[in-house]
């Protein structure tokens, strides 16, 4: 299975998506973003077992790679998209599982995951920044 899909990062737990990986992608998420101009991202996460080690990997990803994180929790999908919109931060990282295996998806407007944030990076860096919901 590959990891790296078009819209987000699927993995059997343990398996493709170790700890370790977590970890990796929080780092590389938070280079990119440092780079376009990310100061802090909320993190969401699904209350299955596997969640809190990769919820804590995928932080110590992003911190070491210079974001601040808020973490908000066991929460829907929905809740890290208001996230974006009601909290002072920058991006949103949602771990969750599929059918398939763990899912990890990132909401960093206009990104609308981790792939798309790596393969074509912002103009500017003032395009990541929270919009006004209407």
């Amino acid at each position: 299975m590959a990891l790296f899909r078009e819209y987000d990062i699927r993995g059997i737990v343990g398996e493709e998506l170790t700890d370790e990986v977590a970890e990796q992608i929080g780092r590389a998420f938070a280079t990119i973003g440092r780079e376009q101009g990310m100061n802090t991202v909320s993190v969401g996460r699904d209350g299955r077992f596997s969640s809190p080690v990769l919820r804590d990997r995928l932080i110590r990803g992003l911190t070491t790679g210079g974001l601040g994180v808020l973490d908000i929790g066991v929460c829907p999908t929905p809740v890290l998209y208001f996230s974006l919109f009601r909290l002072p931060v920058d991006g949103g990282v949602m771990k969750m599982n599929s059918p398939s295996g763990l899912r990890l998806r990132t909401n960093a407007a206009p990104w609308t995951s981790i792939l798309r944030m790596m393969s074509s990076p912002l103009s500017s860096a003032s395009s990541t920044r929270r919009r006004e919901v209407p």
